[in-house]
């Protein structure tokens, strides 16, 4: 249940609060763990656009995509990023609202973005120049995406935690005990299992504390 509270605006916001973390839990349940986060990010993209109205739709699709080059980039001026990133840095520079004057920035200072692709967290390493104070979290996740690709699951788990709370990216253990009696006679527990993993035991436990036998486990 909700936080009580006497004032109606800390009440609704309890509730909002309360209806957000309760609708990720019931949908953690169904998925495999290594898609929870990708749902946590689904959400916070969704508060962000449908009611903060801050979500900038470009910016969402670059960061799904990466654009679409419809002409070849110009000679890629470094020798540490991959010409794909290169081209990928291009298109935010030129495409996307927010990133003007990034393709000359990275010309004028190589050693300052060279040291967020080598740090052992460019998560968190400081942006050079004027983008380190003039992105947003967002923001920073799609030039992360041009400089290091492969760290972007973890800012991901950065930019959820830090606009929705540490319990979205800790998604609850299976509480056998809610989900049964969130189940009826004619809505059943239905398992998906992953290579490996085997409930039964911690299902006839629970069986056996509610003083009741399971007389049959249908699988397919």
């Amino acid at each position: 249940k909700a936080d009580k509270a006497r004032e109606l605006n800390k009440r609704i916001e309890n509730l909002v609060s309360h209806f957000q973390y309760s609708l990720y839990v019931q949908v953690c349940r169904s998925l495999f763990e290594k898609d929870k986060l990708l749902f946590a990010f689904l959400m916070t993209v969704h508060l962000k656009a449908h009611i903060h109205k801050s979500l900038d739709w470009s910016q969402l699709r670059f960061l799904l995509t990466g654009g679409i080059g419809s002409s070849e980039p110009p000679a890629n001026p470094s020798t540490w990023l991959t010409d794909k990133l290169w081209g990928e840095l291009v298109r935010l520079s030129s495409d996307v609202h927010g990133f003007e004057g990034l393709e000359a920035s990275f010309r004028e200072d190589q050693a300052g973005f060279k040291a967020v692709y080598d740090a052992a967290d460019p998560v968190s390493a400081p942006l050079p120049g004027p983008w380190s104070t003039k992105l947003d979290p967002f923001q920073r996740l799609l030039l992360l995406r041009v400089l290091r690709p492969d760290k972007l699951t973890a800012a991901v788990h950065d930019f959820v935690k830090s606009s929705m709370g540490q319990r979205f990216v800790e998604p609850p253990p299976l509480d056998i005990d809610k989900c049964f009696k969130d189940s009826t006679a004619t809505t059943p527990l239905i398992f998906v299992l992953s290579p490996g993993s085997d409930p039964m035991s911690t299902l006839l436990k629970y069986a056996d504390s509610l003083k009741t036998q399971v007389s049959l486990v249908l699988t397919v």
